[in-house]
């Protein structure tokens, strides 16, 4: 069935050897064109390619730096080099490859972006005074531990402090206790006056 007021579109016309793979003639004819101060149009149609491969071509002609700029503007650069320099090897521009990119790591907060000896740190503190922190922080600090395989370590360091702990109390030699007639010590009272803490005045 024809609709008699439609008309068929007509179809995209595009330049001769547009798509075809570009020689070194092409090459060569391009940088003439440049040289010689043709403009876009001119370029394209003696070529016989679109806009875009040109642009495309040239601005691969630029050094790395120069090929982030606006891509309608390779054209005048391309020819300023070639100006500027009548040896410009536009060839070994062509060749040069960017840099990869920079792999910036994502920054990782709260306990999973701890170190691991920071995590069993944590963990050996909290092991230690279990009421110090909320169960949902001892819930999420261990779960890393054992998310991390750190169990072994945990036992380690948390025996060894132990240990210290241990060596500590019964190392020290304690004169008496509060209470005791000789209190306090005879460390303490040897302070001096300025360290001494006062007696509080109670109202009663």
């Amino acid at each position: 069935m024809t609709i008699p007021h439609m008309h068929a579109l007509p179809k995209p016309t595009h330049p001769a050897r547009s798509g075809l793979p570009w020689t070194s003639d092409d090459y060569t004819t391009l940088v003439r064109l440049v040289r010689e101060g043709r403009d876009l149009g001119e370029i394209c149609a003696e070529l016989e390619r679109g806009e875009s491969a040109v642009l495309d071509r040239t601005r691969r002609m630029l050094p790395l730096e120069e090929r982030g700029g606006p891509r309608d503007h390779s054209i005048a650069r391309l020819r300023m080099h070639l100006e500027k320099d009548p040896d410009y090897d536009w060839s070994t521009q062509m060749c040069a490859k960017p840099p990869p990119p920079v792999y910036v790591p994502p920054i990782i907060k709260g306990i999973g972006g701890l170190a691991d000896d920071d995590v069993v740190a944590v963990a050996c503190l909290l092991a230690d005074r279990p009421y110090a922190a909320p169960t949902s922080l001892h819930r999420r600090v261990f779960r890393e531990v054992r998310t991390r395989g750190l169990r072994r370590t945990l036992e380690a360091q948390w025996i060894q402090g132990a240990q210290e702990n241990l060596e500590r109390v019964i190392d020290t030699d304690y004169d008496c206790y509060y209470g005791h007639p000789d209190y306090p010590p005879a460390y303490e009272r040897d302070w001096p006056a300025s360290y001494a803490t006062p007696e509080p005045d109670y109202p009663w």
